[in-house]
């Protein structure tokens, strides 16, 4: 079974709040989008398995 994966908008929000403070603040942007990044990829995993997060 596949489910569908929807960012609220409190959830793009933080994303990017994390995004600009790594980049902005700690002056570090490629660590600031590979963070993001790597954020992103372990939600989309959710869509086959939407409880493995408790399991980690």
């Amino acid at each position: 079974m596949s489910w569908d994966i929807v960012y609220t908008a409190g959830a793009r929000h933080d994303l990017r709040d994390i995004y600009e403070y790594i980049a902005y603040e700690l002056l570090v942007p490629e660590t600031a989008a590979g963070q993001t990044q790597r954020i992103m990829k372990e939600i989309r995993a959710l869509d086959e398995m939407p409880m493995l997060i408790t399991a980690k």
